[in-house]
């Protein structure tokens, strides 16, 4: 069990979409969907007072652990998927810019990200039927404070957001 909790709601209601759990260490984050969880909520599932099923695990996050931040960040997730073999997505690695003093820098296809920053990432995979991996998330910093996300199938956006959450959570052991 994690030790934070993260809820995100649906914007018209109050419905709970998915929760992000981090570990003790802030290093692992699950990404759970819609359900009941018993232990907190203090329904059970069988209650018989709500129709309700447990929290699918979504995703799974693993930062490498970085403690002096003299390397960028390093970030792997696994995509449950119902009835299909699990996703494995793969950080694109940056590359060390003579541009930026003592930087990496990542490629974006968007003109809109212009800025370095430790939480930049794009997120590949390789699809079932393909040869070759395929952008399925990215964040990039636009300005300070702004970031612009894109999220591709087949990623849903819970599992999108549950892990670009993750990315500005604070982490004990990752600089």
């Amino acid at each position: 069990r994690g030790t934070k909790r993260i809820r995100m709601y649906s914007q018209k209601s109050v419905t709970v979409i998915g929760t992000l759990e981090a570990s003790v260490t802030g290093t692992g984050f699950d990404v759970y969907g819609a359900g009941v969880d018993g232990d907190s909520s203090g329904i059970q599932a069988n209650s018989g007072l709500f129709p309700a099923s447990p929290r699918p695990l979504l995703s799974r996050v693993e930062y490498q652990v970085n403690l002096f931040g003299r390397a960028p960040r390093q970030l792997a997730a696994t995509i449950k998927r119902t009835g299909h073999s699990d996703l494995t997505l793969e950080q694109k690695a940056p590359t060390y810019s003579n541009k930026i003093k003592e930087g990496y820098e990542l490629k974006f296809d968007s003109p809109d990200v212009r800025l370095p920053s430790k939480k930049n990432f794009i997120l590949t995979t390789v699809l079932p039927n393909s040869k070759y991996p395929v952008d399925v998330l990215s964040c990039g910093k636009m300005a300070k404070g702004m970031y612009r996300f894109v999220i591709y199938p087949p990623l849903s956006l819970t599992q999108g957001f549950g892990i670009l959450l993750s990315a500005f959570h604070k982490k004990a052991l990752v600089a």
